[in-house]
């Protein structure tokens, strides 16, 4: 019996020593990197090169760009519901639908009296058209 207390007294230890129970690691003094976010000009060449490739029909490009230039915009840019706008064709083009009606229904929602908001609701009626002539989902 004083074998087994023994036995699990010292599984005991063993576990609590791996629970880390040393020193905190020594700081080296390095600081973790921050993220940077683009520079005005890079955002607009971005933006540019995204308006590139939706007018091209590029639209796996046009998607991947506008989602990053959609990030690195600043609150409140004037060029938001245009981005928006165009990841919605894009979006479209490729048929992904809801997510096209999405972007179509923030254009509308976010900026309202944006001259895109109503050209947006139009286009989100386009993608439900679109959806509704697939009998598969009747």
């Amino acid at each position: 019996m004083t074998r087994i207390r023994s036995l699990v007294l010292f599984a005991g230890l063993l576990v609590l020593a791996g629970c880390g129970g040393g020193r905190p690691p020594a700081a080296t003094g390095a600081m973790p990197a921050e993220a940077e976010g683009a520079t005005a000009q890079e955002i607009d060449s971005l933006y540019r090169l995204s308006e590139g490739y939706v007018r091209r029909g590029k639209w796996g490009d046009a998607i991947e760009h506008l989602e990053r230039v959609l990030l690195e915009f600043s609150p409140g840019d004037s060029r938001i519901p245009q981005a928006r706008y165009f990841l919605g064709e894009a979006k479209f083009a490729i048929g992904s639908h809801l997510e096209a009606a999405r972007e179509f229904r923030r254009v509308s929602d976010e900026t309202p009296n944006d001259r895109l908001a109503p050209e947006a609701l139009l286009r989100v009626g386009d993608v439900y058209t679109d959806l509704w002539r697939r009998p598969e989902l009747d």
